[in-house]
């Protein structure tokens, strides 16, 4: 993409759960979405999000990642059908959205709630300044 619009800065970025060493995305299905929470459940994790920054003309490329401690409250299987019948959880990584219904699952959070929801501004406006 960076290379149709050189002079554009070109933005990609993701976000993934780790928890014990293994890395959460998107649920495959309905079932794995409820065995993510249930793996979350009781449990504190991390939410990284990494950002790659293009800007083709000028050679400027600026890389980095994001890191939010995030613990879950104990959640029963009935919190968990609650929680996948109000949230689409087939599109986010961990199977759940803090800004969606986050009371019923989330006890804590340390660092940037922006990189929880799914992209970290303040890092990002920061990088943004040394490409432009």
């Amino acid at each position: 993409m960076a290379r149709r619009f050189p002079s554009s800065l070109v933005i990609g970025a993701d976000t993934v759960i780790e928890i014990d060493g293994m890395i959460l995305g998107k649920p495959q299905s309905l079932q794995d979405a409820r065995q993510m929470l249930g793996r979350l459940s009781g449990r504190k994790h991390q939410v990284v999000t990494a950002v790659c920054m293009i800007r083709m003309e000028c050679r400027a490329e600026c890389v980095f990642c994001d890191c939010t401690e995030v613990v879950f409250r104990e959640i029963s299987g009935s919190v968990i059908e609650e929680y996948v019948s109000k949230v689409d959880t087939m599109d986010k990584a961990g199977a759940y959205a803090i800004q969606e219904h986050g009371s019923l699952i989330i006890e804590e959070i340390k660092g940037s709630m922006d990189n929880v929801i799914g992209f970290p501004a303040e890092k990002f406006m920061k990088a943004v300044s040394l490409l432009l």
